[in-house]
């Protein structure tokens, strides 16, 4: 039996159970988080969405245009939040559907449920943040790919749907762009191999000689996936900047910031070649932290090592959610200075990007809200047990960036075994890595919410390395 070939009677009904069980868990998520964990960020896009605040490019403006057409259609705020929710069930049905077409276990569509049951998953899942969408949109992305050899029928349809999902995370965060190219090359790949498969079928009827696609065009086609897949990403940005008109905010001029703030020693920026105001602003943004450290010791609580803009810069220009004074008088000092600070710039990232990846904060969202409480406040804290005091509690480490780059480190090591090579899993892993890699020079904080989509995509590639190892056994 393959992969490709129809679900017996007991595995249908395993599969039929398996999707009422997700739909189950889904409504008791929905239930637990309405109207949605709402953060102070949250807050600030909702203002946004329901037109009472300017557009503003803090947030990415293709997830507040999507709640704003949510709002406008539904009349609710609730209704990101079923979306959420609604996104993580198709991709937990179409996992369970997956497994139990590759493995023919049954148990295993129960597996495929984990974004659904697990602590570190349904903690996030509700929240309404661009971590979130981002997680959710390379999923189903994902999960549509490794479905295209699977069912080979619609494998256009899952690769357009699959291309649409990554542009869209492209879009809610810019930094997931290298975590993308690993699947977009994927897809380009599979077409083209299935495309040559046909072809070759039929030469090998004329000829007797059938003709294999080599290394070269392969990378060709994964090199033109990537090429045009930036070009549709920045043309929909583009488009979308010049049909909303945000208030744009230099925001990675934050992490300019913080490598001024943390790394480079005052005197170094004194000497910059630069307005004096700029100058003052960065002095005092490093005693206003120096100072706020000292009473931090003092009570035993973490020193601030980042996210200057807020602790100890003074935000921006015009008070929260804004730009800073001068953004071009801090790159300008930036470029001058860095390269001869390198060994403080570097000693500096270590310590934020091992910050980071060995610990975590903000596992679930805090009620201090309350404009917008939970409408079941009983459902929602059983969720806050359920996540905090026992996952966090029993579990931390499911909840540690470093443990899902382990993961997914030793998953490319047995992926690329020839034995077992699995390009499916090899390329989930290889996309949670170079995401986390991203943070390593703009690290801003260690809230889990940062490394939710590695998390996801290190249970997701275990979970195919099983199922592919299963279907190898029975094929014998």
């Amino acid at each position: 039996m393959t992969a490709e070939s129809p679900l017996n009677r007991r595995h249908r009904c395993i599969f039929a159970a398996s999707a009422g069980i997700a739909t189950a868990l889904a409504w008791l998520l929905y239930g637990a988080m309405a109207p949605g964990g709402f953060s102070k960020d949250t807050v600030f896009q909702l203002g946004q969405a329901q037109r009472t605040l300017p557009l503003n490019d803090w947030h990415p403006i293709a997830m507040t245009w999507t709640w704003q057409w949510l709002i406008d259609l539904t009349g609710t705020i609730n209704s990101m939040l079923f979306m959420q929710v609604c996104a993580a069930w198709v991709c937990a049905v179409l996992t369970a559907y997956y497994l139990l077409k590759v493995s023919r276990r049954g148990w295993s569509a129960l597996a495929g449920l984990f974004i659904l049951f697990m602590p570190n998953t349904v903690n996030i899942v509700g929240i309404v943040w661009k971590d979130t969408h981002l997680g959710l949109a390379l999923y189903f992305a994902v999960i549509l790919t490794l479905l295209m050899p699977v069912v080979p029928r619609l494998r256009w349809v899952l690769a357009a749907l699959a291309f649409g999902a990554l542009v869209y995370g492209g879009l809610v965060r810019k930094n997931s762009a290298v975590a993308v190219l690993p699947i977009i090359a994927l897809i380009a790949v599979w077409l083209l191999v299935r495309i040559k498969g046909k072809k070759s079928k039929e030469q090998k009827r004329t000829t007797g000689q059938k003709r294999t696609l080599s290394k070269r065009r392969r990378l060709t086609a994964a090199v033109v996936a990537a090429v045009s897949f930036g070009a549709v990403l920045v043309g929909v940005d583009t488009g979308l900047k010049a049909s909303l008109q945000p208030t744009e905010n230099s925001q990675f001029t934050q992490v300019m910031l913080d490598d001024l703030v943390f790394a480079v020693p005052q005197e170094s920026i004194d000497a910059a070649a630069a307005p004096a105001a700029e100058k003052t602003r960065l002095a005092q943004a490093k005693i206003s932290c120096a100072d706020k450290n000292t009473e931090r010791r003092e009570a035993g609580k973490a020193e601030i090592i980042w996210d200057a803009y807020w602790d100890c810069y003074g935000m921006g220009a015009n008070g929260e959610y804004t730009q800073i004074q001068d953004p071009a008088a801090v790159t300008s000092i930036w470029k001058q200075t860095m390269p001869q600070h390198l060994d403080s710039y570097a000693a500096y990232r270590i310590q934020t990007t091992t910050k980071f990846l060995f610990t975590s904060k903000l596992q679930f969202i805090r009620d201090r809200d309350r404009d917008y409480p939970a409408q079941q406040q009983m459902l929602r804290a059983s969720l806050r047990t359920y996540v905090v005091d026992f996952g966090v509690a029993v579990f931390p480490w499911l909840f540690l960036g470093a443990v899902a780059a382990g993961l997914s480190a030793v998953g490319i090591a047995v992926g690329a075994k020839k034995r077992r090579r699995s390009p499916g899993a090899l390329v989930v892993f290889s996309s949670a890595i170079l995401y986390l890699m991203t943070y390593v020079p703009t690290a801003p904080a260690n809230d889990y919410r940062y490394v939710f989509w590695p998390w996801l995509a290190a249970m997701l590639g275990w979970l195919v390395l099983w199922a592919e190892g299963q279907k190898r056994r029975r094929m014998g």
